[in-house]
């Protein structure tokens, strides 16, 4: 497949690197040309030669020739695939950039990298065979259109196209549409401005990635601002020559700032504060209280408590602590997962740090010269157990500038949150890897932007004991949007005993909802959150843009095979007293937690099964001393799962091999 140059463009940029892509119709096509002659050299390389004189190419639309200029860059595009005997071989694409009158190859277009493609999508492949983005660009130039919408499949229209469908709805424009693919459901996974994630010119593997900065054109940049009217829009602009003259680097940049620092968008709004938080260590006091030795860095500088900028405020989202432990709980003497023990719902106190200022839940002492507090948590609900053992405290939440920049509304400041185990306890078990959850959410921003990016501390509160909480709410709190979609999906708003319950913990949580493209049953439940609302989620929508098999995009080695440690509670499906006969006993069982009457699945079923929801899964899993929601007290944590038997590390269908790792 051969992309030369040669193609009227109206973008000087892109003709450094145009091509013929042979059209058919209305569409710029890359076609495959004849070969007349091959030689193989007996050592693995071959000599092909090309039927197609391009010297002489002619535009199939109107007769033209097209003016062939040897001193442009070129590409060789070469795709490898094939089967024997019915069975796929691995396929190969490569690409040859190269100027045929031996002229220096200057001219190159490496904007965006097929491996910044593949951390959210694991390998992205298309047309059966075709996953390097240097061949997506061959064929996916400039002129291209699609002969059934006539909609651009110009690469950079139609990836902005397909990822800004969240946007291009709500700013009223047209969904995405390509032949019978409508890409409307589409759902960018992180913040769309974060334009570094795919483009960045520091990358050695993009050095051209600041493209997007640099030449701004219409198919790059209206599929995202699809409302725009190029025809009229400052005056009109029939070509891209006048884009630059407005849209800067500077402004272009500026214009896609997010409020807080990420990796790929590190610029922050003109004079916003970056915080960081940091735990130097936990210790616990002869009393049980929690002691944490800690500072928060704002633009790199240690707070003084003492002297809080006057803009400062943190409300109820204020800077705080969650205190984490695990107890025993029924015959399991030492679990392996935080579980709150005592607490409703195994919900971690939380103790605010202008509560330790002002003394109502604790005390606070320092800075040492590094900048260093010393806050102790006296609050009984913050108190770790006699008995606890694997104590942690988290610093989460954020704060928030008041009147930013003269506005009159707030700018809040979230931040990363921490997590830090007491000296000497042993420490809960890592399984999650943050930064592979960054490769597509970025900054994964939990529970309004309180809990940001550390999946350690999601499992504080995700914790097995945990259960979705709508069946104890109170029905004044459900709004009309809500009782409309609980009505829609088959519920009573007006009876919470009717809706639907499932796991929280964070294993089952993140497996259903990532899953939920493969799922039989959709994951969904009811979140009680008081006065603030009852809310309904059904995550059947959700479509995984990566390798669904594929544990490693997660998990860290090691973490996912069926051999768990020692200690692994059951997951709690349903919360119950066994009668459920009004919102007060559920909401008195979720208070008591766990209670012997409770809906649980023993640890490797509840992995499992969240992903694998159809009946013979289920029948499997059972038959092989699995649980799948059955009451807690017909289960003890000595029953053993048999998994490993056939899915255990070098087993005939080991965990790897089945999800073809």
């Amino acid at each position: 497949m051969l992309r030369t140059p040669g193609q009227n463009d109206p973008d000087p940029c892109e003709q450094q690197l145009t091509g013929i892509a042979w059209w058919f119709g209305n569409c710029r096509r890359c076609t495959e040309i004849e070969v007349v002659d091959h030689i193989d050299h007996l050592d693995g390389t071959y000599t092909y030669t090309f039927a197609y004189d391009v010297t002489g190419a002619t535009d199939p639309v109107t007769g033209a020739s097209i003016t062939y200029d040897s001193s442009l860059t070129h590409r060789l595009a070469i795709q490898l695939s094939g089967s024997i005997n019915g069975v796929s071989l691995p396929f190969v694409n490569a690409t040859y950039d190269f100027v045929p009158d031996d002229g220096e190859l200057t001219h190159l277009r490496e904007i965006v990298s097929t491996a910044s493609c593949n951390e959210c999508h694991g390998k992205l492949v298309a047309h059966g065979s075709r996953y390097e983005t240097k061949y997506c660009v061959t064929c996916h130039n400039t002129g291209s259109t699609d002969n059934v919408t006539q909609q651009t499949v110009d690469f950079s229209a139609m990836v902005h196209g397909i990822h800004a469908s969240d946007k291009r709805a709500g700013d009223g424009a047209a969904a995405y549409v390509i032949g019978n693919a409508d890409f409307s459901e589409v759902t960018y996974p992180q913040d769309l401005h974060n334009c570094l994630k795919c483009h960045n010119g520091a990358d050695s593997a993009t050095p051209q990635g600041n493209a997007w900065t640099l030449h701004p054109s219409k198919n790059a940049c209206g599929t995202c601002h699809a409302t725009v009217d190029f025809s009229t829009h400052m005056g009109g602009q029939s070509s891209n020559a006048n884009c630059a003259g407005c849209h800067t680097p500077s402004a272009i940049e500026g214009y896609h700032v997010t409020d807080n620092a990420t990796p790929n968008n590190p610029t922050v709004p003109a004079g916003s504060y970056n915080f960081t938080y940091e735990i130097a260590s936990v210790t616990a006091s002869g009393s049980h209280q929690p002691m944490v030795n800690f500072r928060i860095l704002k633009d790199g500088t240690p707070l003084n408590f003492a002297s809080l900028p006057t803009d400062l405020t943190g409300s109820t989202t204020s800077p705080s602590f969650l205190v984490a432990y695990s107890v025993p709980q029924g015959d399991l003497i030492a679990p392996a997962d935080w579980n709150q023990g005592g607490r409703t719902a195994g919900q971690p106190a939380s103790v605010s740090i202008p509560n330790l200022i002002n003394g109502t839940q604790g005390s606070l002492s320092g800075p040492d010269a590094s900048g260093y507090y010393t806050g102790t948590l006296t609050s009984t609900a913050a108190m770790f157990p006699a008995e606890a053992t694997m104590r942690a405290v988290a610093l989460q939440g954020y704060y928030s500038q008041t009147n930013f920049q003269g506005s009159g509304t707030s700018l809040a400041r979230h931040t990363v949150s921490v997590i830090k185990g007491v000296t000497g306890d042993p420490a809960r078990r890592d399984v999650v890897d943050s930064a592979k959850c960054g490769n597509c959410h970025e900054w994964f921003e939990g529970h309004g932007g309180n809990r940001v990016y550390t999946v350690a501390v999601c499992s504080v509160c995700h914790n097995p004991n945990l259960s979705s909480s709508g069946r104890a709410a109170n029905v004044a709190n459900v709004s009309s949007s809500t009782a409309e979609a609980l009505t829609a999906a088959g519920y009573d708003p007006t009876n919470p005993l009717t809706f639907p319950e499932a796991s929280n913990d964070l294993k089952y949580l993140i497996h259903g909802i990532h899953a939920s493209g493969i799922r039989e049953s959709d994951y969904e439940f009811v979140r009680d959150r008081g006065s603030s609302g009852v809310f309904y989620y059904d995550f059947n929508e959700v479509t995984f843009p990566g390798e669904l098999n594929n544990c490693q995009t997660c998990h860290l080695p090691g973490t996912y095979d069926s051999a768990l440690p020692a200690g692994v509670m059951h997951t709690t499906d349903r919360t119950t007293d066994g009668t459920d006969v009004d919102g007060a006993a559920v909401a008195a069982a979720r208070a008591a937690v766990p209670n012997s009457t409770d809906l649980v699945s023993t640890p490797t079923a509840a992995a499992c099964y969240s992903c694998h929801t159809n009946e013979l899964a289920r029948a499997h899993i059972e038959d092989n001393g699995g649980a799948i929601q059955a009451p807690r007290d017909t289960l003890l944590t000595g029953d053993v799962e048999t998994c490993d038997v056939c899915h255990g590390a070098g087993r005939t269908v080991d965990v790897e091999l089945v999800h073809g790792l």
